[in-house]
């Protein structure tokens, strides 16, 4: 409803809005528009009554002429049904909808558009959403998407915060950690394949860590097996289970402590065997590969039986030792 209204008001009559507009003529206005608050056939309608008449009442004492003109609410009746809610965008996206750089500016002074960063906007009242945030980031940041332990918590494989750690004086294979794992709940992990940094703007709404990873041979702009999480992201941006264990695992003795991996492969049974061995035939991590066996042969996961170990990526014929802060950690070859 919201929408059409947004389309009547493009529409409408600029005589009724000019530079000294008074609210009393926008609330006529917005009468004309959604008839008498006496009409209103619900709860519902009352409200989104009150709510356009705000959103209208918000343009009193503004500039309004970049809406004065045919031309000019063409161009935005078409920037606001072309372009969906929480989406950021760029100049040049606004420039494929006939909206020049000077008009940009006269939009963002007159509270039509939101600029985030210099050439980057989003519809006025619309907060950025993560999603549509992550698909525009990708044009400088290649693959970027979420994964690792925030793909895992989404997906019910990884408690959500620090737990107690299970202390030992060394670990083989994922036997255990000397230190705790500290995991901030509210950051998000993503990775990608591009050099850079996520802007301001996108950090200070979504709190996020970002790391360039190559762990898995693929086109930079495809990802392999990123997609939606029901119930939290509806856009492909997500690492399926498979993919956000392995970028865990990559992590175990640099930014992730073997107890968290530890119980992130213990959660891990339900894995599709099928998906999981195309990634680690990909992989170019012999740590990872030997990690993920080892955890599947450790817990007895019912993927582990399916998975064909000799098309596997196997190092050399020695242990993989590594010395960090949660001990020495051994993984024998494959």
């Amino acid at each position: 409803m919201l929408k059409r209204l947004l389309s009547d008001f493009l529409s409408y009559n600029p005589d009724d809005f000019k530079l000294d507009a008074s609210v009393e003529k926008v609330d006529i206005a917005a009468k004309r528009l959604l008839g008498n608050e006496p009409n209103a056939r619900s709860a519902a309608d009352y409200d989104t009554i009150h709510h356009v008449k705000s959103y209208y009442r918000g343009f009193v004492g503004r500039s309004l002429v970049v809406a004065c003109t045919p031309m000019a609410r063409d161009k935005l009746k078409r920037l606001f049904t072309t372009i969906p809610a929480g989406e950021p965008f760029s100049s040049r996206r606004l420039a494929t909808l006939g909206i020049s750089a000077d008009l940009a500016v006269s939009y963002v002074r007159s509270g039509w558009l939101l600029r985030l960063a210099r050439g980057v906007f989003c519809r006025a009242g619309d907060e950025p959403d993560l999603g549509r945030s992550l698909v525009f980031l990708r044009e400088s940041l290649a693959g970027l998407h979420v994964g690792g332990r925030t793909a895992l918590q989404w997906h019910g494989l990884l408690p959500a915060g620090p737990t107690e750690p299970t202390k030992s004086a060394g670990s083989a294979g994922l036997a255990g950690s000397a230190e705790p794992s500290q995991p901030t709940a509210q950051e998000l992990t993503l990775y990608g394949w591009g050099n850079g940094e996520l802007p301001p703007w996108f950090t200070t709404r979504f709190p996020a860590t970002y790391q360039r990873k190559r762990l898995i041979r693929e086109e930079p702009a495809w990802p392999v097996q990123v997609g939606p999480v029901p119930g939290r992201m509806a856009l492909a941006t997500v690492s399926s289970p498979e993919r956000a264990l392995l970028e865990l695992l990559s992590e175990v003795g640099v930014g992730v402590a073997l107890d968290e991996a530890r119980r992130a492969a213990a959660l891990a049974g339900a894995l599709q065997g099928e998906a999981l061995q195309a990634l680690l035939q990909r992989c170019t991590s012999v740590k990872t590969v030997r990690l993920c066996v080892t955890a599947g042969q450790e817990f007895a996961h019912p993927w582990y039986a399916t998975l064909v170990l000799a098309s596997l990526p196997r190092g050399s014929s020695r242990p993989w030792v590594r010395r960090s802060a949660d001990g020495l950690l051994v993984l024998p070859p494959i």
